[in-house]
């Protein structure tokens, strides 16, 4: 890459390439990069307007890129979102986030769009916001019934879940949520382990894998799955 970054984010694009944002190397970033897996090379794009670290990197439906809060320069969460046009190579703002937030998720729901779950501000967060690409507005939705951060999320089934982390006070739930877009409604059950800082992978026959975490000694991994609407979980 042509900068040294971490927490940064990435996403493929549409054209096969990739797009590399934001991060730290000790002051958060604005630039972005290209790699392309069929040279090889790393190029660079347009800048973000707000250089931020922690923060969400979502392909849209038409292929534009939307980047949504994090931590900004002043160290603060910041509540501002941007979207990357691939076809100028820049940056544009767009509506600002209901909450600030870092460390959230933001899932491309099958309407088109984004769901913006929990995460950190000053503390762990159980908001829920939906970006509309069409307006560029944010809403809010109902909240999680935990808060947390330091969690994972995947869409299954159309559902967004969302599993394990860390809540305000520091202890780290068992429990998983699922939202539906449907009903905006949000199902929680429990799972066998504690797992936080941990990967959540959707598998080919709509299990999904909750494996490892941050906590000394987790090394388990365990298997949950997602039943369609109206079927027992």
């Amino acid at each position: 890459m042509g900068t040294a970054r971490s927490a940064h984010e990435a996403v493929l694009l549409p054209t096969g390439k990739v797009l590399v944002a934001g991060g730290s190397n000790g002051t958060e970033l604005k630039s972005a990069e290209l790699y392309d897996p069929a040279t090889g090379n790393w190029t660079k794009t347009g800048n973000m307007l707000n250089g931020r670290s922690f923060f969400s990197l979502t392909l849209l439906n038409d292929g534009r890129v939307l980047a949504a809060g994090g931590y900004g320069r002043s160290g603060q969460a910041l509540n501002t979102a941007e979207i990357y046009d691939p076809a100028t190579g820049q940056w544009s703002s767009t509506g600002k986030m209901r909450q600030a937030t870092s460390y959230q998720s933001a899932t491309l729901l099958l309407n088109g769009s984004v769901l913006a779950a929990a995460g950190i501000d000053d503390r762990a967060l159980n908001t829920a916001q939906l970006f509309n690409p069409t307006t560029g507005k944010w809403t809010l939705t109902t909240p999680l019934n935990t808060a947390r951060w330091r969690f994972s999320a995947v869409l299954a089934n159309g559902q967004v879940v969302v599993t394990g982390g860390e809540d305000q006070n520091g202890k780290h739930p068992r429990s998983w949520e699922s939202y539906d877009p449907d009903t905006a409604a949000w199902t929680t059950g429990t799972m066998k382990e504690v797992h936080f800082d941990h990967t959540e992978t959707l598998l080919s026959d709509g299990s999904i894998l909750v494996a490892g975490g941050t906590k000394p000694g987790v090394s388990k991994a365990e298997v949950g799955t997602l039943a369609a609407p109206g079927q027992t979980r």
